[in-house]
């Protein structure tokens, strides 16, 4: 973990603000702040932390406990601690199969992997999925001056073969789970 501080803000104006690094942390400042103040609810805010520790985080979309015991946020110091999600590429992922594909944070986890994903345009997805189908050398050159990889990068999209996140710069299978 790279400088990752979570911050906890309180519902109710009785309670206190605290910053937190890890799920043990967490426990102890609610459970000090509740056996205190009576403080049991907190809003949460990612404040610092690694690119993709922040998609990990929006993916399990972790903002508000109202226990000293909030899975989500469990589940999140147990995903970095496993340290399976080591990219960005991975965190989008992880993303794509809970916020895309509606899989339970826990099940994506363990899917997430099998995720196939191009970086890059739809064009240059279809231009690699045909050459790697029939290589490139073996397309006569009166036929390979035809092929319109933009086109059918478009066609993938519109039949729902891949899903192109412009933004990030990744083409998705969604099919490939």
């Amino acid at each position: 973990m790279n400088d990752l501080t979570i911050g906890a803000v309180p519902y109710s104006y009785e309670g206190s603000m605290f910053r937190f690094e890890s799920i043990e942390e967490f426990k102890t400042k609610w459970q000090d702040l509740y056996d205190e103040k009576g403080t049991e609810e907190y809003s949460l805010e990612f404040l610092d932390g690694s690119k993709i520790e922040q998609k990990i985080y929006q993916t399990l979309e972790i903002d508000s406990v109202g226990s000293v015991d909030p899975i989500n946020l469990e589940l999140f110091f147990e995903i970095l601690e496993e340290d399976k999600i080591k990219t960005e590429s991975q965190a989008f992922a992880f993303w794509f199969c809970v916020s895309y594909i509606g899989y339970a944070p826990s099940v994506a986890f363990e899917k997430f992997t099998d995720l196939f994903m191009f970086e890059g345009t739809p064009e240059e997805y279809a231009q690699d999925y045909i050459y790697s189908c029939v290589p490139e050398s073996e397309i006569p050159s009166m036929i390979r001056d035809y092929i319109d990889f933009k086109k059918m990068g478009q066609d993938m999209i519109a039949e729902g073969s891949i899903v192109h996140f412009q933004k990030e710069g990744f083409c998705v299978d969604p099919y490939s789970l």
